[in-house]
């Protein structure tokens, strides 16, 4: 009986050592994903922002900027259609 529960043990052990594996990986690709996503706000110089109004599209040019710690800037006016959705 003392094998079989250690066996038990074991496996219960590498299940968790395979979803703390999977979970380290996920948390590298992330980190890799958000690395990139913040590079590429930081070098682009216009972007486009659209909403939908009575079943239009409706698109404005802006100029994004980031923060040090790569959070979005968006300097929006509240005469913009945007706003209202």
């Amino acid at each position: 009986m003392s094998e079989a529960g250690n066996t038990k043990e074991e496996q219960v052990k590498q299940d968790a050592q395979v979803k703390q594996d999977a979970q380290l990986k996920q948390d590298a690709q992330l980190k890799q994903d958000s690395w990139a996503a913040r590079c590429l706000l930081r070098e682009c110089r216009t972007a486009t922002l659209a909403t939908q109004t009575a079943g239009q599209p409706f698109a404005s040019l802006v100029t994004p900027a980031t923060t040090a710690g790569g959070e979005i800037l968006l300097l929006l006016s509240n005469l913009s259609e945007h706003t209202r959705h």
